[in-house]
Parts: structure tokens; sequence; C-alpha cells
């Protein structure tokens, strides 16, 4: 088993984790859009992991595979179906335990998800049910 390599307090940031290496361009894509401000001018606190090494992994390695101050907390996947998809909708992973389910999200609305799950803000329902009822999270 492989321990990410998150190296900012998960307070400060939400891990993204690269698992598809097929298509550097969409990868690109995806991180330039999770990067960019939303229209309000928020900005998603991210640290993003992108080695070969975790090419394959699936949620629950991932999952298991975070560090302790991580437990708690969440995590967005870039998998096979984020790079290959038409709008590269992203995993949005819960750490808790036991976690809420995973639902997907638009690399444009992690800002939301990002600013407001790790204050408490707003709740897991508050985006997975949006996202349950279109198929992903795309803002509010």
């Amino acid at each position: 088993m492989i321990e990410l390599p998150v190296r900012r307090r998960l307070g400060d940031v939400t891990p993204v984790v690269r698992t598809d290496y097929s298509d550097d361009e969409a990868w690109a894509t995806v991180r330039r859009d999770m990067e960019a401000p939303s229209d309000e001018g928020f900005v998603a606190a991210l640290e993003f992991l992108d080695s070969p090494d975790f090419d394959g992994l699936t949620p629950d390695q991932i999952r298991s595979s975070m560090p302790a101050s991580h437990q708690g907390k969440l995590v967005f996947i870039v998998d096979s179906d984020a790079i290959g998809g038409p709008t590269h909708a992203v995993l949005v992973v819960d750490l808790h335990d036991p976690p809420h389910e995973s639902f997907r999200a638009t690399p444009r609305a992690v800002q939301a998800i990002q600013n407001n799950l790790p204050i408490a803000n707003m709740d897991w329902e508050d985006f997975a049910v949006p996202a349950g009822r279109f198929g992903v999270f795309d803002g509010f």
C-alpha cells in the first residue's frame, strides 16, 4: 500500500489525485478548470497529486492511502471517467468513516465544494443531491 504524499495540511487544501494517464491534454484542461476562479471570484485550495504511481488506483485504495491527518475530509479524483468524459466530471470522495456516497462534479464546480464542505458551511447532501438528480454537480 502506498501513502499519498500530501504535503500541506488538509485544513488548507483538498487533494486532487490523478489516476488516469491516458490523455495529458484532458488532464491539463481538468487542472486548469479546477484552478480557475468561480464566477464570484472564489478559488479552490487544491493540492494536485500527479504521479504515474497512482495510475489505476480505486477510490477505496485512495481513501485507505490518505495520511491520518486527512481522515474525515474529502478528495477529488481525476479518473478515467473524468479524463474521457465530455464534461471531465471529477469524482468527489468523502474520507469520513463511514463515508457518504461519492458523486461527480464538473471541474469548474469544485470551488463551491472545496470552499464550503471543509468549514461545514454546507453539508455533503447540498452537493450530492443535485448531482444525483442531474448526474453531475455543476454549481448552483
